[in-house]
């Protein structure tokens, strides 16, 4: 655009030479743009009133934005294997709790060869309100999600659940 002001004042003489700020603050009236071309128009100077300048022009090629898509390609994400997982172990860990199978953590931890603090931690997940479990074994919680999120402090109450890590979508 610039170079076509510069040319336009050279064959008029002149072109005396004015930094592109000041070429467009005292010799252009307005500047329209259209998906094809862009329109100069000079400000008249006396009765020199010259044409507009019109100089083709097409807006650049973008590519793409990528676009995070939460349901998935098909409109249903599988579910995470990490969270499934966890919450299967948290409630097999439990049963075998409760059952007697084992009369404590640590004897549990032995067993499976963890630490108890891990167990502790993960039984947890055990007490996620049903509509959360069922969300995550069918994959449709929050895509954001992770395992990480479910290793903090969860709420025993469900509706605190909720709000703590995400409403479930509706299916």
């Amino acid at each position: 655009m610039l170079q076509a002001l510069r040319q336009k004042f050279a064959v008029l003489g002149e072109n005396d030479g004015l930094t592109p700020a000041d070429l467009v603050g005292h010799k252009v009236a307005r500047i329209v743009v259209d998906p094809k071309h862009v329109v100069i128009a000079l400000k008249s100077a006396g009765e020199n009133n010259s044409e507009p300048i019109e100089v083709p022009w097409s807006p650049r090629k973008t590519r793409e934005l990528a676009q995070i898509d939460e349901a998935g390609s098909h409109g249903h994400r599988p579910p995470n294997p990490r969270l499934v997982q966890a919450v299967v172990r948290a409630h097999v860990w439990l049963k075998l709790l409760t059952d007697g199978t084992y009369d404590s953590i640590e004897a549990l931890a032995v067993a499976v060869g963890l630490h108890p603090k891990h167990i502790r931690n993960s039984v947890r997940l055990a007490y996620l309100s049903p509509a959360m479990t069922k969300s995550i074994l069918r994959g449709d919680q929050r895509a954001a999600l992770m395992l990480g999120d479910l290793d903090d402090a969860i709420a025993l109450s469900w509706d605190k659940q909720q709000r703590q890590l995400g409403p479930i979508p509706k299916r």
